[in-house]
């Protein structure tokens, strides 16, 4: 995935099947693909940048041998096991194979290989599985909603979100976003998404304040801040205008202001990396990152330093890899911390580490980043 991709939200559509007995939907996640990489990046030995996304035939097997999960139903693509049905899923399906069958032990369906760039690299396998394999789905009402108004006018709700699906729940993580959406024909309900799952609904006393917030075309946060097993906790804020003009202000300062940063000195050698995110196909790997790191690491111990794995209050250093978080206000953020501030590329200079990576890819990275956000945000 490219860095325009990865940071600005853009998705690739999906692939067109002429008979895909799903209907194209491909709204059906596999579960243990984490344990299936090797096989699925063989199948997907293509993949390029510009192509995150294989559409292949999955064959689905009956799997009364799994030692582990009664009623499993296999995943296997190009002869390989590449992951599982979700459970609801798997009985769905075994329930319309025994009346068809008793004897048919397999079907196939349309499925995607999907190059899902985090922190590491994850392929996933979503299926385009018929609807008669899918139970009708309830969507939970949270359990407990709390409100709260910040000073700026911008308005909090945290929910409580129970008898979730836990497998569901096991591809997300925290800080993932949920998606807020009123549908035009349903007048009394807010559906939150996290991904392509509908999670839950917002009705009864907090539906106006949602609703008209989204109705005037408001900007609003919300994301995971909590997860546990079957439920999750989820924060809501709704920028008001007054918030939104100054955030934009802040932000305009962001994308056209140049940072000052700190002289490298002997500080150095106490140091940790912020913002270990942005990494693409542009920018490097994180095999090199780790490298690197590495590198760091054993520099500051040979001049009685020390590196510091995460953010540390007897760091001096704070050096800044994102590209897209080389701004006045993280900058400002760092400094209010007590830190010393700099780029990736200026100690790699110091230690003489510059043959470990192409400094110049970060630098275009910034000023693309930089410059594709103020387009987007101010025309």
């Amino acid at each position: 995935m490219g860095l325009l991709s990865r940071l600005f939200g853009e998705s690739k559509k999906t692939p067109s099947i002429e008979k895909s007995n799903g209907g194209g939907t491909f709204s059906s996640y596999a579960i243990g693909h984490t344990h299936h990489q090797d096989a699925l990046k063989s199948i997907f030995s293509d993949r390029t940048p510009e192509n995150n996304e294989k559409l292949v035939e999955a064959v689905l097997v009956i799997d009364d041998a799994n030692p582990y999960v009664s009623q499993a139903v296999r995943v296997d693509i190009q002869g390989q096991t590449v992951a599982y049905l979700k459970d609801e899923n798997a009985k769905q399906f075994r329930k319309k194979m025994k009346e068809k069958d008793p004897s048919e032990i397999k079907a196939t369906c349309a499925a995607k290989i999907v190059y899902w760039e985090r922190e590491f690299n994850n392929y996933l396998v979503v299926l385009d599985l018929p609807l008669y394999y899918q139970p009708q789905p309830s969507y939970p009402a949270p359990s407990t909603v709390t409100y709260e108004k910040e000073a700026t006018g911008s308005e909090v709700l945290t929910l409580e979100i129970s008898n979730l699906n836990p497998d569901e729940l096991a591809e997300y993580h925290i800080n993932d976003r949920v998606k807020l959406w009123m549908p035009p024909d349903d007048a009394d309900k807010i559906f939150l998404y996290l991904g392509n799952w509908r999670l839950a609904f917002i009705a009864g006393k907090y539906f106006e304040l949602v609703a008209s917030h989204l109705k005037k075309k408001l900007p609003y946060e919300a994301n995971v801040t909590e997860l546990a097993v079957g439920r999750c906790r989820i924060k809501c804020k709704f920028i008001s205008q007054e918030a939104e003009e100054k955030r934009k202000q802040e932000r305009r300062n962001d994308l056209t202001s140049s940072v000052e940063y700190s002289p490298i000195d002997e500080d150095i050698y106490k140091c940790f990396i912020s913002n270990k995110t942005g990494m693409c196909d542009e920018i490097g790997t994180w095999e090199q990152f780790q490298n690197v790191e590495k590198q760091i690491e054993k520099i500051c111990q040979e001049n009685n330093g020390k590196y510091y794995k995460s953010k540390a209050k007897t760091a001096k250093f704070a050096i800044i890899f994102d590209p897209a978080a080389r701004t006045l206000s993280n900058v400002a953020s760092l400094r209010s911390k007590g830190y010393k501030v700099t780029t990736f590329e200026k100690p790699l200079e110091r230690f003489v580490l510059t043959d470990m990576w192409d400094c110049n890819k970060l630098i275009k990275a910034e000023k693309d980043y930089k410059k594709f956000m103020y387009e987007e945000t101010f025309g």
